[in-house]
């Protein structure tokens, strides 16, 4: 699935809360993406910092990090700090709050959004998205 494929069904949705969820589910699917293109490189440089005189436990270390970003806020903060230069520790609030409210819905607790919640993962999906596919972010 194609993240820029979310972020054109919310743009003329009226329904809040598919506007919300199609804007999340761009910035999930990129994050995953991005994660998985970044955790390679990521194995090879953890790899070549662990010395010959550790390389059991060193190995194990690495593959225990590695496994440890499974779930989806660790691996959001990962690509920020990896290489999504432009995303700031507010982007990460931002993003945790919005994943908040993504699981309230999908878990039945919430049927409606507040009418910035759109907005707001319109905002940060064009700021990470758009800013790495394009180098430009979007307004």
């Amino acid at each position: 699935a194609s993240d820029s494929r979310f972020l054109y069904c919310a743009e003329p949705d009226q329904d809040p809360v598919k506007r919300f969820l199609n804007y999340y589910l761009a910035l999930e699917i990129f994050t995953h993406q991005s994660f998985n293109r970044q955790r390679r490189n990521d194995a090879d440089l953890l790899t070549s910092v662990i010395p010959d005189r550790l390389s059991t436990h060193g190995q194990l270390l690495t593959s225990n990090m590695q496994s440890e970003l499974r779930a989806l806020v660790p691996r959001f903060v990962w690509c920020a700090c990896a290489s999504w230069s432009h995303v700031s520790d507010s982007d990460v609030d931002r993003f945790r709050k919005l994943k908040k409210i993504r699981d309230d819905i999908v878990h039945g607790n919430k049927d409606t959004v507040d009418p910035s919640a759109p907005r707001s993962a319109r905002e940060l999906a064009l700021h990470v998205i758009a800013h790495i596919e394009t180098g430009v972010i979007a307004t």
